[in-house]
């Protein structure tokens, strides 16, 4: 079942912005296509999908934003080098919310998970 969870984030952050219009079209795809998961495998994603939707179209944006929050945390204490962060990260991360709308945001976090699968896929 493919359903189009991008819709709900034009619902929810719709501003005009170009970017969240783009967004609104946009159709999600199942959770398969992103990690080795078929419907009858069961385990952990087969749950989520039952309880969440196929494309997480169930949960609400707090608990999408929250489950991003607690992955990145985890994939930050666990699987990151010891190199700490620098100054310009943090100063980066200072100034985002006070000058980036909701669909840059999104787009950043987009543009910085492509790079860190890159980054880390000798790891997946």
């Amino acid at each position: 079942m493919i359903g189009p969870s991008a819709i709900t984030f034009g619902r929810i952050y719709k501003h005009g912005s170009k970017y969240i219009s783009r967004i609104s079209r946009k159709m999600a795809r199942n959770l398969g296509y992103y990690v080795n998961y078929t419907p009858k495998d069961g385990g952990l994603f087969g749950e989520m999908e039952s309880y969440f939707g196929s494309t997480f179209q169930n949960m609400t944006p707090t608990e999408k934003c929250w489950l991003i929050y607690k992955m990145g945390y985890q994939l930050w204490f666990h699987d990151a080098d010891a190199d700490g962060v620098s100054e310009a990260v943090e100063e980066a991360e200072q100034r985002i919310e006070e000058e980036l709308s909701v669909g840059d945001r999104l787009g950043l976090l987009q543009a910085i998970l492509d790079q860190l699968k890159e980054t880390l896929k000798h790891q997946l």
